[in-house]
């Protein structure tokens, strides 16, 4: 299943699971232009209006009945293919996941629990695109659980090796991973206030960030990782779209990042990790070889909104992520 927007929309109507081939078997794409318009144009409206953030570009691609309910294909950011929204013949009930039966049976077989290596202090690496609206709602999950444990943790902000979100990202990536290497006390600080607003001008002000030494640094990572080459060489594109971005290439290589956000911890990468402060700490703490008290105590289990702002998210929310 694709990582993708709808995975993070939770309808506040009716939400349905569908079991695939229980109504009617087969596809059927017999609907006519106007039809199609007509259900594009109203569930655009309706997903674009209360359910995803102001900086995320959706879109439905065609329309087309299926198994007597109908199937929408969606496009994120003009990029990424969308999870398939599901909706009922008469447009009442929107449909966010379909399963399949055959699948299911064999999903226990499949599962594989991955364990977690214990050290004494273990490493955490959150991997994101600064402006990957995923990735700045794992940080917001992530950022209580580093206060909370502080030293006992080795805990660290990696960057995927593409971009996605434009030169902006790429100037933000340099930035965080200067601040983080000249003044690792202020990183954690300066980061919590960019999540608010993505403000990086007046979060670099407030927390007093030395802005002669971190132009050095930027001009210095520029020049070591290739990374204005990278941006202007549309040539070495991944998939023709998206920059290459070297800062932590050999990190992703070894883990087998795929894309923002994606939790390490200790080598083990976490998959399918909720984005709640709570989720984090048992999955961090998990890495200990004895677990520090902190580990008994509690954060918050609120699913932090994605993109910019503090807010909160549905506690039926999907992790979703930015990737090709």
């Amino acid at each position: 299943m694709n990582n993708s927007l709808i995975k993070n929309i939770v309808l506040g109507i009716v939400v349905l699971v569908f079991v695939v081939g229980v109504i009617i078997s087969g596809n059927n794409d017999s609907l006519s232009e106007s039809k199609k318009a007509e259900i594009t144009d109203k569930f655009e409206k309706i997903v674009t209006e209360y359910f995803i953030q102001e900086d995320v570009d959706f879109e439905i691609t065609s329309v087309v009945e299926e198994n007597g309910i109908y199937k929408l294909n969606t496009l994120i950011d003009k990029t990424q293919d969308g999870q398939p929204l599901y909706v009922t013949k008469d447009q009442k009930k929107i449909i966010l996941e379909t399963i399949d039966i055959e699948e299911l049976m064999g999903v226990e077989e499949e599962i594989v629990q991955v364990e977690v290596i214990k050290t004494e202090k273990p490493e955490v690496e959150l991997f994101v695109m600064s402006y990957c609206p995923f990735g700045t709602q794992a940080e917001k999950g992530y950022l209580p659980v580093v206060e909370k444990l502080g030293d006992k943790i080795d805990a660290n902000i990696r960057f995927v090796n593409y971009i996605m979100h434009g030169e902006k990202e790429s100037d933000e990536n340099v930035r965080e991973y200067c601040i983080a290497e000249n003044e690792p006390e202020k990183f954690n600080r300066y980061l919590s206030c960019f999540l608010e607003e993505g403000d990086s001008e007046d979060c670099l002000n407030r927390n007093q960030i030395d802005k002669v030494a971190l132009d050095k640094c930027v001009i210095e990572t520029d020049d070591k990782f290739e990374v204005t080459k990278y941006m202007k060489d549309e040539a070495s594109w991944l998939s023709g779209q998206f920059p290459q971005f070297k800062l932590h290439d050999n990190l992703n290589k070894k883990y087998g990042v795929g894309g923002s956000p994606t939790l390490v911890i200790n080598g083990t990468v976490i998959e399918n990790q909720a984005r709640d402060s709570n989720s984090i700490l048992k999955s961090v703490c998990s890495g200990f070889e004895n677990p520090p008290v902190e580990c008994e105590e509690s954060i918050s289990n609120k699913i932090p909104s994605t993109g910019f702002g503090y807010g909160e998210a549905a506690d039926s929310q999907i992790p979703a992520s930015c990737d090709i």
